[in-house]
């Protein structure tokens, strides 16, 4: 017990805040020493590099590259140093062919963004990068969690070419002292530790005399402690040896939340246990591999551990843990306890080793400890490519249960029977024409590949559902397409959030998506609805009927299909006074008067008040399509500026009565051959 106190001591020690005076390093062990003076070497030369580069241009014949004896955990296996020295000289001679005479070498070297050089840096350290999952301060985290002999392998030590300007040479000192003086100040800053937070532990490194023994069976399936290179003095060390993407059949890994599989299929593909046809984040899959099959070592606490239960490894009582299955049907399994006191790391240990580890957090943090649905793309609808949306049929929209609106698609045969400009048609609450901007634009638009930003939970039982508000949702939408039928369930909005909660059943998960993505669940009905209340093509009406205390008229049109003069394909006649309309255009005119009546707003009565609130109605507007459709419009004044309309027989807006007059009166216009003008009022 005394002998586990201890290392657990050491490894608590190793990631406690630095204090330690300058003149007491000596002391130190010199791994340790060389690691922590490196960091903050690397630190500082970075500083000074970038002072320094932000006042003088370089010249990239002064850039050398130079390669540590220190082995780095970017080096392949059986790769010597010396390649590295080619390589660094490689570099460094297509640099200088790149980089004519005189050119800024800064401005080139700086010409990748922050976050670019970061995910460099990061593939150089050996593990895959983040991608667009992870933030700047994430990666430098994690760059932070290797070993500093890595940076130092790749150190720049930059020389300022001589210039012949003696005054360029005393500006280029004056600035090196600068510099030099914010490289002390900021090391003098750093030797005062940081008392605040944890930092992250330094990293063990190992030498082949290092590694536990192994069965030949178990070195030959990579089954046994693995060096990054076996040939350097020192190296890091990884808890088996590093299992490539191509490589896994299957990772499965249990947690608080349950557990879980991603394998690949028959096919080659990576899929996700009971969760097949749902896709996922490739950078995920990534950074599940990187963080399961590159277990890289930060300390290696005891090689003989007696009581796991000191380190949370309890056997069969462990928190986390998983397995990775190789294409050769080799099985890792790691077995995770608590958290370091810095909480940088996990200890963990390899089924059916005594040793115990330290193992870095961060990737274990966003992958290991997070359920599987963390892994799985938001996609909550049937994707629709965006020039096909008009095909989105059968769209139903409730609200608290209730139905808000429907529409559905029109074919051309159904168009050209209704005599419809439009390819949708409102069926409910009433045959109104839904808008273009709105409900084209705004909201089949937004349906046709409606991603969340996460999804919070995958399976829809009545716990998840209950749990995010889509049990008794307070919006539902429903729509067809290519046989598909896609339902979103949704919760009301998350104020605080400012977002939803959507489950869908086709794709079985729960997802996030921000409140101004679906911002047409606040509209009224009003805002669905086209603004025109008569939206005909004049190509298929056969007749037009027009009734009020003043006007009794019928137009009986007749379309010569063969003639491509607009004047010339239409014949008109008002078959009750059995008046010839010869002015073809000025009855055009009068059509686009009908087209111009706009609905306003919400009237104060229903087709339902008609009666009892005893309203008589002033115009009826009765078309006939040439395939015998007829639509009915009707207008009702209930004061001295509006008028509630129907259509067939429902409605719940108003029109101007102003508007609704020029009909009338324009009607007799056509008729008495007097010049009617679609833009002058009533």
């Amino acid at each position: 017990m005394k002998q586990q106190d201890r290392e657990r001591q050491a490894v608590a020690d190793a990631e406690a805040p630095e204090t330690t005076r300058p003149e007491e390093k000596d002391s130190l062990s010199a791994v340790k020493q060389d690691t922590t003076t490196d960091t903050r070497q690397d630190a500082e030369k970075q500083k000074s590099d970038r002072m320094v580069h932000a006042a003088q241009p370089i010249d990239s014949d002064s850039v050398d590259w130079h390669a540590d004896d220190t082995a780095s955990e970017t080096d392949p296996p059986n790769r010597s140093n010396d390649d590295h020295a080619d390589k660094g000289d490689a570099e460094k001679r297509n640099g200088e062919e790149r980089q004519p005479e005189g050119s800024d070498a800064s401005a080139h070297a700086d010409s990748r963004s922050e976050e670019e050089r970061l995910e460099e840096e990061y593939r150089l350290m050996g593990e895959d990068a983040p991608g667009g999952e992870k933030s700047i301060d994430d990666v430098l985290k994690k760059l932070s969690t290797f070993s500093t002999q890595t940076k130092k392998d790749r150190l720049q030590r930059r020389y300022f070419k001589r210039q012949t300007s003696h005054r360029r040479r005393w500006w280029i000192l004056i600035l090196a002292l600068i510099a030099g003086l914010g490289v002390v100040t900021w090391a003098l800053f750093l030797a005062g530790g940081d008392e605040s937070g944890d930092r992250i532990a330094t990293r063990e490194l190992f030498t082949p005399e290092d590694l536990l023994p192994a069965s030949a069976v178990d070195r030959a399936a990579g089954k046994c402690e693995t060096l990054a290179d076996p040939d350097a003095a020192q190296s890091i060390m990884y808890i088996f040896a590093p299992v490539s993407q191509s490589e896994v059949q299957s990772i499965a890994w249990r947690n608080s939340e349950g557990s879980y599989e991603i394998y690949r299929d028959n096919e080659g593909n990576f899929v996700m246990r009971d969760a097949e046809d749902n896709s996922y984040v490739q950078q995920r899959l990534s950074m599940l591999v990187a963080a399961t099959c590159r277990p890289s070592v930060l300390q290696r606490v005891t090689t003989a551990c007696e009581d796991f239960s000191e380190y949370g490894l309890t056997p069969g009582k462990e928190p986390m843990s998983y397995t990775v299955t190789t294409t050769a049907n080799v099985t890792h399994t790691v077995l995770l306890g608590d958290k370091t006191p810095a909480g940088t790391g996990y200890y963990v240990r390899y089924e059916g080793r005594d040793a115990v580890y330290v193992i870095p957090a961060d990737y274990i943090d966003t992958c290991i400890a997070q359920p599987m649905a963390t892994m799985m793309t938001p996609l909550l609808v049937y994707p629709v490519p965006e020039n096909e949306y008009y095909l989105m049929d059968n769209f139903t929209l409730k609200r608290h249960g209730e139905v808000l609106f429907q529409a559905v698609y029109l074919s051309e045969d159904e168009r050209q029977t209704l005599a419809s400009t439009r390819v949708f048609k409102m069926t409910y609450p009433a045959e109104y024409t839904p808008s273009v901007e709105n409900y084209d634009t705004a909201v089949l638009s937004t349906l046709t590949q409606l991603t969340g930003t996460a999804v919070v939970a995958q399976g829809l039982n009545d716990e998840n559902l209950a749990k995010y508000g889509c049990l008794d949702p307070a919006y539902e939408i429903s729509y067809t397409y290519d046989g598909v039928q896609v339902q979103l369930l949704i919760s009301e909005k998350q104020t605080e959030e400012d977002l939803y909660y959507v489950a869908s059943p086709l794709t079985d998960i729960i997802a996030t998506v921000p409140a101004d993505t679906l911002k047409f669940l606040d509209w009224d009905l009003i805002d669905f609805i086209d603004r025109s209340i008569y939206s005909r093509n004049i190509a298929e009406i056969a007749q037009i009927d027009v009734q009020s205390d003043t006007v009794n008229a019928s137009f009986a049109l007749t379309h010569l299909r063969d003639q491509t003069d607009a004047d010339e394909n239409l014949r008109v006649t008002e078959t009750v006074s059995g008046t010839q309309i010869t002015d073809i255009t000025n009855f055009r005119n009068f059509y686009r008067v009908l087209l111009s009546v706009q609905l306003q707003d919400y009237a104060p009565y229903t087709e339902a008040d008609i009666e009892t609130e005893d309203l008589s109605c002033a115009l009826t507007l009765r078309m006939v399509t040439t395939s015998g459709t007829e639509i009915t419009y009707r207008f009702y004044p209930y004061s001295t500026r509006r008028a509630l309309y129907t259509i067939n027989g429902s409605g719940e807006f108003y029109v101007l009565r102003k508007d609704m007059q020029k009909v009338i009166d324009d009607c007799t216009r056509v008729i008495e051959g007097r010049t009617v003008d679609p833009e002058a009022k009533s």
